[in-house]
């Protein structure tokens, strides 16, 4: 988290969103947007959480996100980051969202819902590819 947060200012020049700034400060601000990414919280339990209002909450995550995103689009794996000589197991799995109306797309028939599938590989020990 610390990396990020010199990582993020440095690549805005600390020119910094206001949302969030005053209540949250850097630190806190940066570590409430993968909270709610990675564990899909409602916006209210993460006011609840971090002792800030609802919409304090939809301000930071509105504003922080696209940094965070851009900050780590860098080290998104792909697969030509994969060794060609091991055996790896590939599989998929839904990762839920929010209802799209414009983005059909995100609609899994199968599932009922909508969602992004993520595909994930491993060596056959179960570590990470």
């Amino acid at each position: 988290m610390h990396d990020l947060c010199r990582r993020i200012h440095t690549a805005v020049n600390g020119d910094l969103p206001a949302a969030g700034s005053r209540r949250l400060g850097l630190y806190q601000s940066i570590r409430l947007v993968p909270a709610s990414l990675r564990h899909n919280l409602e916006q209210q339990l993460l006011a609840e959480l971090f002792d800030i209002s609802q919409p304090t909450v939809s301000r930071v995550l509105t504003a922080w996100t696209p940094l965070v995103a851009d900050t780590l689009a860098d080290n998104i794996p792909t697969t030509d980051d994969l060794d060609p000589d091991t055996q790896l197991i590939i599989d998929g799995t839904p990762a839920p969202c929010w209802a799209w109306r414009d983005k059909p797309e995100l609609y899994s028939g199968k599932h009922h819902t909508t969602g992004v599938d993520l595909q994930v590989a491993c060596t056959l020990t179960g570590a990470p590819a």
